[in-house]
């Protein structure tokens, strides 16, 4: 009795409404709207949390990768670090051979250049007439054997070759 006489002071005041059951219909409309909204509220927050607990999933996921990916990175750094060095360990090494074969080189051109030096020099004065040879070896060896003549003679003569 109490509650009718609640309502019926509200309609007084309310302009909007008529009669206790438009008020009522009207509760009862609004209530239905809370619930709804509650219940849509409860649904967003729970899938708000799982799209965070798969946001928070997915970043440790990612930073992981990251954290994978420099590490690979690093690695092939210093992997490539390494084969520069060995390139330019291989470098030097190359450079030395190329320097000491074109010092044999030249000193090999030295030899072959004085013994056909000398080898003209003791056709020329030899009697024997010895053919123009090419290769270095057969040169030392008719230079050799000219020596040995030239000594030979020597000894022969009386001269003497007086070793110091």
């Amino acid at each position: 009795m109490q509650y009718q006489r609640y309502l019926e002071s509200v309609l007084e005041v309310a302009e909007d409404y008529q009669e206790i059951q438009d008020l009522l219909a009207r509760h009862a409309t609004l209530q239905a709207t809370n619930d709804h909204l509650r219940q849509h509220q409860q649904e967003s927050a729970a899938e708000a949390e799982r799209i965070r607990v798969e946001l928070q999933a997915f970043s440790k996921r990612k930073t992981d990768e990251i954290l994978n990916l420099n590490n690979r990175l690093a690695q092939l750094k210093k992997q490539l670090e390494d084969y520069e060095q060995q390139a330019s360990l291989q470098e030097l090494k190359k450079d030395h051979s190329l320097h000491v074969a074109s010092q044999r080189t030249l000193e090999y051109g030295q030899v072959v250049l004085s013994a056909d030096n000398i080898f003209n020099r003791c056709r020329m004065k030899s009697h024997i007439a010895h053919p123009p040879e090419t290769h270095p070896l057969q040169q030392l060896d008719i230079i050799g054997n000219y020596v040995s003549d030239l000594l030979a003679i020597c000894k022969r003569s009386g001269a003497g070759v007086s070793s110091s």
